[in-house]
């Protein structure tokens, strides 16, 4: 089962240099490193998930581009796939704190269109996407949103 605690520059270490091929990809294309990616995240609200062992496992988080436009986003190594349920579960907690602390009506960013598990993932936790392809570096991306009013609050804000 996955815990959180708040996003440290020594995660963001840890996690660039086991990240996902198709996270990689994505930063790349998206025109930065995935290190440079993940310590850009900090400068908004950024969480890590870890193991049991207390590994990082992914870094998530919102980031502010204007008061009401908003950028989430999650990056991961590969152990991240080994806890499909618990990160459901933690995204159900933290998509609504997210909402409440940002005061965001809608989240939004882009996925590589291969990448099919964060996608699925996507979809399961209330993500809206695009008709419109959107090219970057050669690679295609989907755009998707994350809105307040599709979104179910955590009906206790405990952590699951």
């Amino acid at each position: 089962m996955l815990h959180v605690h708040s996003a440290r520059p020594s995660d963001a270490r840890y996690i660039a240099d086991r990240m996902r091929d198709i996270d990689v990809t994505e930063c790349i294309a998206l025109g930065t490193h995935p290190y440079e990616a993940l310590l850009g995240g900090l400068k908004g609200v950024a969480h890590t998930a870890l193991d049991d062992s207390d590994a990082p496992v992914a870094m998530f988080g919102v980031m502010p581009n204007t008061p009401k436009d908003w950028t989430i986003w999650l990056l991961g190594t590969d152990e991240v796939e080994d806890y499909s349920v618990s990160l459901i579960k933690l995204s159900r907690f933290w998509l609504p704190l997210f909402f409440e602390l940002s005061n965001a009506d809608t989240f939004y960013n882009f996925v590589l269109a291969d990448n099919h598990r964060a996608i699925s993932y996507l979809e399961v936790v209330g993500a809206v996407f695009d008709d419109d392809d959107y090219f970057y570096s050669g690679e295609r991306f989907l755009r998707f949103e994350l809105r307040r009013d599709l979104c179910a609050p955590s009906p206790s804000h405990s952590l699951p």
